[in-house]
């Protein structure tokens, strides 16, 4: 049985490049960040993000105990 396949080359594919650029000053202090994620890079950083906010729920359940 196959189900519905994900377009992995799509989410893979360098030229569908999601970027991002920030640029602070304050006083003497300068920050520049620039930020190139494709979009199977984008699905990893929310299931790690997600998997962080949940075990820092059951952190706290715990130590609420």
């Amino acid at each position: 049985m196959t189900g519905p396949r994900l377009p992995i080359d799509k989410m893979t594919d360098h030229r569908n490049l999601q970027t991002a650029e920030l640029d602070i000053e304050k006083g003497s202090f300068q920050l520049q960040a620039k930020l190139a994620v494709t979009p199977l890079g984008l699905l990893s950083i929310a299931a790690l993000v997600g998997t962080i906010l949940l075990s820092t729920a059951a952190v706290v359940q715990a130590a609420k105990k």
